[in-house]
């Protein structure tokens, strides 16, 4: 699953559990005679436009790049989308319960997410200086790609130069956590400019987007 497509079908699917939690709410409070918030049915009605709004973006922006179908082949992309709906049912069912724990949880791990990336990835800001020294020499990019479902705000692609040394794990008590984000890594070799002379600088500019990246190399001196 691509990022946008978990993004907006995540979020519809958390909003539609919320549209769905609402009227659950309303009918058991009449069947059972009970009071209920009177905002219910104007929550409803806001939660179910959210999802219907998700819903067309990605019918008219992300299922080009997407296949809908492909959901039904993967268990995970299926249990991630009822997780989302799961949550939002019970965080408007039960909103004294799980709204304010749910929010400060994802809050939290979403710096947690942005903090650890934007500094592990310091030293490799979108644009980096890279020296050839001879005509034989190989350059790699390591690519990270942050999981599609991690719906944190943060750049889903991050990058570093390759120096044949093995980085290191991960340490503290998020180390699992971050260790998966960093789980998704491609190696891909830069094609060098040929030249007479040497060494020569290159530019390599690399640009982060929602579902992909682009890398551009261009000498400079």
């Amino acid at each position: 699953m691509i990022f946008s497509a978990a993004l907006s079908l995540g979020l519809c699917a958390l909003f539609f559990g919320s549209a769905v939690a609402c009227v659950l709410c309303i009918l058991s409070a009449r069947v059972l005679k009970k009071s209920h918030l009177r905002s219910r049915f104007s929550l409803f009605c806001v939660f179910l436009s959210f999802s219907l709004a998700l819903a067309a973006v990605f019918a008219i922006f992300v299922r080009k790049n997407f296949d809908i179908f492909s959901l039904f082949s993967s268990k995970s992309d299926l249990l991630f989308l009822i997780f989302l709906f799961a949550l939002g049912f019970l965080i408007c069912a039960f909103w004294k319960i799980f709204f304010i724990p749910c929010v400060v949880f994802y809050l939290l791990m979403n710096l947690h997410a942005r903090v650890f990336l934007e500094g592990k990835f310091l030293k490799y800001p979108g644009t980096n200086s890279i020296s050839v020294e001879s005509e034989n020499q190989e350059i790699s990019l390591k690519i990270y790609k942050i999981p599609a479902k991690s719906l944190f705000f943060t750049r889903r692609f991050f990058y570093e130069i390759d120096d044949g040394k093995t980085p290191a794990a991960p340490a503290g008590i998020f180390s699992r956590f971050d260790s998966w984000l960093l789980g998704d890594v491609e190696e891909r070799p830069l094609e060098i400019p040929k030249s007479n002379v040497y060494p020569i600088l290159l530019k390599v500019e690399f640009e982060s987007r929602l579902d992909g990246y682009e890398v551009r190399v261009s000498r400079t001196l």
